[in-house]
């Protein structure tokens, strides 16, 4: 998860002015403190179909928007993270331009609403490298969509090789599913009905629940057979159409593939076969639609994102009935469509991608803190729901209190970019409220603000139970479990657009000690309406509302940043450019140098300046 971090209060040695780490560091005035860019996508002639902005190695889907009208033309502000430097449009590789990046998509480039990928049957076949998270000790499944041309024997799906486990074709048996034991021996069950019927689609499933292994097809339980024992935990690939490349070669077209740490229940099959896993669901560690239309990289839709080498097979629009279907009538198939049963809702659209974002404040504004970025630590994501018009349905926030080490409790909220949705086209709810110092109004917003504004908490003691203060900061203190809180936002109804959201420029805040009127945003945010200006220009602050400058020191220094990842927060007093070794270099560089700086990458940082717990 990424977070954001908030400054704190009077705690530790933090008032004192000695040149130290963070505080020694002079930044340019010019400098943002963005580890992210807003990019304004301009794209022409963009085919009919499924558009998904994603990051040029396919991990993080930032976008996902539906294209009505073939060759037409389509904007959008996508909040891209500052190292980035490509997009995936669909399957095309693209440069980022900042702050604007324009596209022609080629006359003949076409988006199709699905695809299977076609095998020859004797070289074609898709490799999925071995990582230590596909590692099924007693429970594993196997799915896909097959449709064989020819009688051989093949492997479909396998992880593994003699030692592995998956689903083939046997030239005489037809359907199997195998899985390897601990006591070193194989069990495989066919499906019993000899070859299949070639140039028709089956779907099949092989499910090892801790005990028993079963063989679906076509949701149909064809056999099983008890054997009770763990697996093998082999370090082999993945492969789909062959055995690791070398031999057992499937003919004809493959679609739909999934793997699992579970064992999937008799009802998971069946309602799979009519409506596609989305990779959100629990246990699911591979998940294969193929639908990127053409290059050589087939796509993990989970989220671990083993995605995989594409060597010889083709795409292919022949998919089943199944998958081709519009089951609720919005014109988004449901192998595209979040929401297959429900003709209100068709699209997941997650800021600050697929993961989370995560904010990190400093609390004793106007002085500085110690600039350890633990104050308050919110990780963050939003999901903007959207429908097969791209207007908005409902966005709804999860935010995770992670820690709060400061002295005194504070309130977390955040106030929407601009007024382009009226606080009365807007329902809020969830927000957790303790004190009385937050007056809210009928539809969940917060009161006399002139932009919609959402409290998520008004103290964050109180949320992660611990009025005491100084939460999941101090290594060896007790650790208390973050608090997880759920906002949803409801919009009028086909009304909006993402772009009129905007929440890719949402302006989060704390709200210092209970005190409404005093607030520490992240730097050149403004206040909202109802925070108190006297604050400006005391202390260590040198905000200058009249030219837009807020929350930043005369070196240019924050007291809050946000960063789009998963960020592990520096230990209580451990100055964060200790424990992150190339933030100085990046702030210094004026975002030109190490703009990864907070990535896990070697040598980064010093995990002894680290937060565990």
């Amino acid at each position: 998860m990424a977070c954001l971090l908030l400054a704190s209060s009077c705690k530790k040695k933090s008032e004192d002015n000695t040149p130290s780490g963070m505080r020694s560091l002079k930044v340019s005035s010019s400098f943002t403190w963005n580890t992210a860019d807003n990019i304004e996508f301009r794209l022409y002639n963009v085919p009919a179909g499924v558009l998904r902005i994603s990051s040029g190695d396919e991990s993080k889907l930032y976008l996902k928007a539906f294209i009505e009208n073939a060759n037409s033309g389509y904007d959008v502000s996508v909040a891209i993270p500052a190292y980035e430097k490509n997009i995936m449009l669909n399957s095309i590789l693209v440069p980022l331009n900042r702050p604007l990046t324009e596209y022609t998509f080629p006359s003949s480039k076409t988006i199709s609403v699905n695809y299977s990928m076609s095998f020859n049957g004797t070289t074609d076949w898709i490799n999925m490298p071995n990582t230590t998270g596909l590692s099924f000790p007693n429970k594993c499944s196997f799915e896909a969509w097959v449709k064989p041309t020819a009688q051989q024997t093949a492997k479909i799906v396998e992880k593994g090789d003699w030692d592995g486990g998956g689903l083939g074709q046997d030239l005489y048996k037809g359907f199997q599913a195998s899985i390897y034991l601990g006591n070193y021996t194989s069990a495989l069950i066919n499906w019993g009905a000899g070859q299949p019927t070639l140039n028709t689609w089956y779907h099949l499933a092989g499910v090892y629940d801790g005990s028993t292994i079963y063989l679906y097809v076509n949701g149909v339980l064809k056999n099983s057979a008890a054997v009770g024992s763990a697996l093998v935990n082999n370090g082999r690939n993945i492969s789909i159409g062959s055995d690791a490349g070398a031999q057992k070669f499937f003919k004809g077209l493959i679609d739909e593939v999934s793997i699992w740490n579970i064992g999937l229940t008799a009802q998971q099959v069946t309602a799979s076969m009519s409506v596609p896993w989305t990779g959100a669901e629990t246990g699911i560690k591979g998940l294969w639609h193929f639908n990127e239309g053409s290059g050589t990289t087939a796509t993990d839709a989970s989220p671990s994102h083993y995605n995989g080498t594409i060597t010889g097979a083709l795409y292919n629009t022949d998919v089943s009935y199944a998958l081709s279907s519009d089951s609720d009538g919005d014109g988004v198939p449901n192998s595209y469509d979040d929401y297959p049963n429900d003709p209100t809702r068709a699209y997941n659209n997650f800021f600050p991608a697929s993961s989370y974002g995560c904010l990190a404040f400093e609390d004793l504004w106007p002085n500085q803190g110690d600039y350890d970025f633990n104050d308050l630590v919110v990780s963050y994501r939003f999901n903007t729901i959207t429908n097969a018009q791209n207007k908005i349905v409902e966005c709804d926030a999860t935010f995770i209190l992670l820690a709060a080490g400061a002295s005194f409790p504070s309130g977390f909220g955040f106030q929407y970019s601009n007024s382009n949705i009226p606080s009365t086209s807007i329902t809020v709810s969830g927000s957790s409220l303790f004190n009385s110092y937050i007056t809210l109004t009928t539809n969940g917003l917060e009161a006399g603000q002139n932009k919609p504004t959402v409290i998520v908490t008004d103290n964050d003691f109180r949320a992660l139970n611990n009025p005491a203060g100084m939460i999941n900061t101090v290594i060896g203190a007790p650790y208390f479990t973050p608090d997880t809180i759920r906002i949803t936002m409801l919009f009028t109804q086909n009304t909006y657009t993402m772009s009129d959201l905007d929440i890719g420029n949402f302006n989060p805040f704390i709200i210092l000690n209970l005190n409404r009127g005093k607030e520490v945003h992240l730097p050149d945010h403004a206040p909202t309406a109802l925070a108190s200006l006297s604050w400006f220009g005391t202390g260590n602050d040198s905000s200058i509302p009249a030219q837009g400058r807020y929350y930043k020191t005369s070196n240019n220094l924050p007291w809050a940043i946000n960063i789009y990842q998963n960020f592990n927060y520096p230990k209580e007093s451990a100055d964060v450019t200790t424990a992150y070794l190339y933030l100085a270099t990046w702030a210094l560089s004026n975002g030109v140098s190490y703009s990864d700086w907070y990535v896990n990458n070697s040598g980064y940082c010093n995990a002894s300046n680290i937060y565990t717990h």
